[in-house]
């Protein structure tokens, strides 16, 4: 059912900004979304902590970080193309952990041309790592209908 497969988990060089309120926040996300814009396995792994380890095929947790992101990276080498709309739901601060809440809404297209709708929440739990960098410590992936 749902194709969209590696969690995403997704900003830039830029991630070392903290998201202290909502507008803040959805430059964040903003920059999350750059991520399928650009079908950057690199990016994804800039702004991901060491411990995420992200989705693998089908919804299916992959075993670690590097396994997450070497299959966004085939997804992208393959040619597979993301188009998203992305929408803040909800954000929750608490000290420097944010919960980010979002809806993604378009689809993927295969490399043979398939296009597969998707309508997906995507939550994002952002904290920082030891030298007080921004990344995303977990995400989580739903089907919306």
């Amino acid at each position: 059912m749902l194709k969209l497969a590696v969690c995403l988990s997704i900003a830039s060089a830029a991630s070392a900004q903290e998201p202290s309120d909502r507008s803040s926040a959805l430059e964040w996300l903003a920059q999350f979304e750059q991520v399928f814009e650009q079908c950057s396995a690199e990016l994804l792994d800039e702004i991901t902590s060491e411990e995420w380890a992200g989705f693998g095929v089908h919804g299916q947790l992959s075993a670690d970080k590097a396994g997450a992101i070497n299959q966004f990276r085939s997804f992208c080498e393959n040619g597979t193309t993301f188009n998203f709309e992305v929408t803040i739901n909800r954000h929750w601060a608490f000290n420097q952990v944010h919960t980010i809440a979002a809806v993604f809404l378009g689809d993927m297209i295969s490399t043979e041309g398939q296009l597969t709708p998707n309508n997906l929440r995507v939550t994002l739990i952002i904290a920082p790592d030891d030298t007080g960098t921004m990344l995303i410590q977990h995400s989580h992936l739903s089907a919306l209908r």
